[in-house]
């Protein structure tokens, strides 16, 4: 159904080496998968067992290969590196995308004609945010591929959301428009019925030719630039002629009954079944509740991470709306058990990202992550200073622009140091950068009228440690 990550076609990277064999070639696959990392382990420890040296001139990856349709697609082809230059390392296969998204941001001469024209730069070189965005009316951006409107159901500020609000506009996100904003509601069943409803009225007033960005606000992180966002969508959803709307994707159905559609009648992940080891998919061997769920493929709705044509999402949220308004108030205790149950009707275009090509939510899966500079693969490698880190999925072998920490929230302090803008936060190009934030970031509301950060951030300082948890 789904696509993998971004592959650019290079022609470095389509000469064939004749002197390699294919014996060589299949030799060289299965040593790498015989270092594939366990489960688990360290995040900060795994890069050293998931990467190992190849051998001269010889880089496994898939770029010139054919992907069956519907297929993840990891068949190898061969590469060589320039004469006289190191050699990249070779990842795991089932990680070796990495490969792809370093060389996505760190290399523009790679980019041809694909829609991946604009990777994330090296430090300090990120261009200005888009300080004039048509409020619903999308980026109103001509060389983006899609129109898409960036949506944040959202009452009041929080300490949270102004950290994920910073992390969109340091990426070049258009200014979002909060959902509810300023409004009041009871008790939380209201709150909920009404983030339906008030995403669904939205959604109405879109054309059915536009896209939409949907995400929470509290736990919402953006690493990598909108450009590669939107490229890593249309490229997920290529096989569908980008016809899908894509979720995130949670490794444990909640919070509906086990026995419910929205559990029982979604389709089976798209990563290898033995991804986690042995262990892959078994939620016995492992008693504590916490971690119940590691080694699980993510195959389950979530939906604090949705974009996707306006006409989809409209009727995802129309069926939901009907759901949630004709529900007893005590079945209202989460708004995505109701779009989960529209998932597991299966006849809408909807997927969720198997892979974290485009989100890669945390419950269960901080063990997933790992962080890698953005050169890790490329030879040679740039100066120290000149590197960026991003959080990479070591399973899946995808670089997520979106990161949800979904389920606890003691991660996010805790990572938030290890960004990039955190990491080069006395950069020049990223004070001043970060500086135009804080001058002429903010956010719509649904009339359309402008709430400028000091208003709607007065006096929250992104990078103070919170001492606050968001709510779940």
């Amino acid at each position: 159904m789904a696509g993998p990550l971004l592959r650019m076609k290079n022609p470095v990277h389509t000469v064939l080496l004749a002197a390699v064999t294919a014996a060589a070639v299949l030799l060289l696959l299965a040593a790498v998968r015989e270092m594939r990392p366990s489960a688990g382990v360290d995040p900060q420890s795994v890069l050293a067992q998931s990467v190992i040296a190849s051998p001269p001139g010889v880089v496994v990856t898939d770029y010139d290969q054919p992907r069956p349709k519907g297929s993840l697609g990891y068949n190898a082809g061969i590469s060589t590196t320039p004469p006289g230059e190191s050699t990249p390392d070779i990842v795991d296969p089932v990680n070796k995308d990495l490969q792809d998204a370093v060389r996505m941001h760190t290399n523009p001469s790679d980019k041809t004609e694909s829609v991946s024209a604009g990777g994330a730069a090296d430090a300090g070189a990120s261009p200005p945010v888009d300080l004039n965005p048509a409020p619903l009316k999308g980026t109103d951006s001509t060389d983006l591929p899609i129109d898409a409107v960036f949506l944040i159901p959202l009452t009041s500020t929080h300490f949270n959301f102004c950290r994920s609000l910073y992390t969109a506009l340091m990426n070049d996100y258009p200014r979002p428009t909060l959902i509810n904003w300023g409004k009041t509601f009871t008790n939380g069943q209201q709150a909920r019925v009404n983030k339906i409803i008030g995403i669904d009225n939205v959604l109405h007033g879109l054309r059915d030719d536009q896209y939409a960005i949907i995400m929470d606000g509290f736990d919402v992180w953006y690493q990598l630039p909108y450009r590669d966002f939107i490229d890593h969508y249309l490229e997920y959803t290529r096989d569908n002629d980008h016809s899908f709307a894509v979720f995130g994707a949670d490794k444990k159905c909640w919070p509906n009954d086990l026995d419910s559609p929205a559990c029982k009648n979604v389709p089976k992940s798209t990563l290898p079944p033995d991804a986690f080891g042995p262990d892959t998919d078994n939620d016995s061997v492992i008693s504590d509740p916490a971690k119940k769920f590691i080694h699980h493929r993510p195959r389950w709705l979530n939906s604090g991470n949705m974009v996707g044509p306006v006409g989809v999402l409209r009727e995802v949220y129309d069926r939901a709306n009907k759901l949630i308004t004709n529900a007893p108030a005590s079945m209202v205790f989460s708004d995505q058990m109701y779009i989960a149950e529209v998932y597991g009707q299966q006849d809408l275009s909807m997927t969720v990202d198997f892979t974290s090509e485009v989100f890669q939510t945390m419950t269960f899966s901080h063990a997933d992550v790992i962080f890698v500079d953005d050169d890790t693969l490329t030879s040679p490698r740039k100066p120290k200073d000149q590197r960026r880190r991003y959080a990479f999925n070591r399973i899946s072998g995808a670089l997520p622009p979106i990161l949800h920490f979904n389920g606890p929230k003691e991660a996010m302090d805790t990572w938030w140091s290890k960004m990039w803008w955190s990491v080069e936060r006395e950069n020049p190009a990223v004070k001043a950068k970060s500086q135009q934030v804080f001058e002429t970031g903010g956010a719509y509301d649904t009339d359309g009228t402008f709430i400028p950060w000091n208003e709607v951030c007065k006096d929250i300082d992104v990078h103070k440690p919170s001492g606050v948890i968001a709510p779940r």
